[in-house]
């Protein structure tokens, strides 16, 4: 039976070495029509990003320039509680050095019950410039997916 097994395999092996040769030269060709698409692909997704990243840039460049619209608006109007604060301490530090008998426990509370004050002065600013940017961070949100779903749709078209 072995002699049959190996009569049989010698006969067969030429033809399979025939169909391996074959193959290998398909799949080369293959490979080499491939190949250019691959790197078609390549260039092209590059090519996407770089036109997302430049329609991106000036989103992330205008919400930038809102966002310190909207903090220097919020530095005017918490300058002038800032300067209030600044001369209450100041002179209570300076009716502290006068007295004298003053205890420090006295002037921490009094300078407490001033940083809740300004606090609470603070809280309607800080809620105007949170109201202020919410809108500006979803339009760049909506702006973001939007580039982010015409990126993906071209990439997916190629």
């Amino acid at each position: 039976m072995n002699k049959d097994v190996e009569e049989m395999k010698t006969k067969v092996q030429p033809y399979l070495d025939e169909f391996q040769k074959k193959w290998q030269e398909e799949v080369e060709l293959y490979r080499q029509k491939v190949e250019p698409l691959g790197s078609e692909l390549r260039e092209g997704a590059r090519q996407k990003l770089q036109e997302l990243q430049e329609k991106l840039s000036p989103l992330g460049e205008e919400l930038r320039d809102r966002a310190r619209t909207h903090v220097d608006s919020l530095r005017t109007q918490l300058a002038p509680y800032s300067e209030e604060l600044r001369q209450r301490l100041a002179s209570r530090l300076e009716a502290l050095k006068e007295s004298g008998g003053a205890s420090l426990a006295d002037y921490h509370a009094k300078a407490s019950e001033q940083l809740s004050a300004l606090s609470e002065k603070a809280k309607p600013a800080l809620e105007d410039l949170r109201q202020g940017l919410l809108p500006v961070l979803e339009s760049f949100k909506v702006s973001l997916l939007s580039a982010l779903e015409e990126a993906s749709k071209k990439l997916n078209a190629q």
